[in-house]
Formats: C-alpha cells, sequence, structure tokens
C-alpha cells in the first residue's frame, strides 16, 4: 500500500513518478520522457509492475476497471488527479490472476478520497539544479454533502506543465 503521504512528502505531482521509485515498479513513460517510446502517447504515464510492460498491469480506481487511454489498453495514471488519492493498493503473485489476463503482471488499485469535507489546494514549482526540467503543479479538490447527508459530492482537477529536461523555457 502506498499512502497519499508518499505522494506529499517526495514533491511529486503525479502518482506515476512515486510508483515508479519503487522496485517492483519500471517508468514507462513520463512528463519529461524523451525517445521513440514517447511518441505513442506523449505525456502519458503507465503502471508497469515487474517490467513485464504496462499492457499486463490492470490498473483500476476504487476497485472498478478504468476505460483504456491507448488502443492496446493501457491506462493513464495522468488522468487521476493526485491531490484526491488516498492510497494506491498493489497486488502482484497469484492473486492477481482473478482478475483476469490483462492482470499478468498485478493490479494497481487507486483508491480516492471518499469524504472530503471543504476545499483543499496544492501549488508547486520544481526546477532542477541545472534550472531546467522545470515543473509547475496547481491542484483543487473539494466535497460537501447534499440533501441532509445522504449524497456526497467530490470532485478534484489538477493542471501540471512540465518543461522537460534540457529545456529551459
Amino acid at each position: 500500500v502506498v499512502g497519499a503521504e508518499l505522494l506529499q512528502d517526495t514533491g511529486a505531482t503525479q502518482i506515476a513518478d512515486v510508483l515508479n521509485n519503487l522496485p517492483a515498479f519500471k517508468g514507462d513513460y513520463s512528463a519529461s520522457a524523451t525517445g521513440p517510446r514517447s511518441f505513442a502517447s506523449p505525456g502519458a504515464a503507465f503502471a508497469n509492475l515487474r517490467s513485464l510492460g504496462s499492457q499486463r498491469t490492470l490498473t483500476m480506481v476504487n476497485g472498478r476497471r478504468i476505460v483504456p487511454s491507448t488502443t492496446s489498453g493501457q491506462a493513464d495514471l495522468n488522468i487521476i488527479p493526485s491531490i484526491l488519492i488516498d492510497h494506491v493498493d498493489i497486488v502482484t503473485g497469484g492473486s492477481s490472476a482473478a482478475y483476469g489476463s490483462d492482470a499478468i503482471a498485478g493490479v494497481v488499485n487507486v483508491v480516492l478520497k471518499q469524504r472530503l469535507d471543504g476545499l483543499i489546494g496544492d501549488v508547486s514549482y520544481n526546477e532542477s539544479s541545472h534550472h531546467d526540467d522545470m515543473e509547475t503543479h496547481v491542484g483543487l479538490a473539494g466535497g460537501m454533502p447534499l440533501a441532509g447527508g445522504r449524497i456526497h459530492i467530490t470532485a478534484g482537477g489538477e493542471y501540471v506543465e512540465n518543461k522537460g529536461a534540457g529545456n529551459p523555457y
């Protein structure tokens, strides 16, 4: 289980950056990636457990499969606002077989905050020591009860701009 605290402590603006630092994951794509692999889905970030390929790792939100972002069936982790993430459950090994053939490497289940009351925000700016790889991040989320507490609405969104390594502008 990877908690939201780890996301905040690392200063990462995307959950994929935190996951790719874990030994079980291999980074497939990132916002600053270059090379032939980044042309298919520039800026996309996919979960890749055990280096078996992101098409063999099932990505879910709150225990439900999400709509794939590519024609090969991968789900982009960047569509999930990191400000709404409560924790991430990672299932590998034999138990992941219960999810089907698209979970050969395992399952990444992103669990979102369920009852957010009020507003939370996050603004950050990161830059490398070489004055490149600049990243601006703005996130806002809010929630409130409706109909006497019978309904609860939660919404969030983020804006991330990454200039990439080697680009000082």
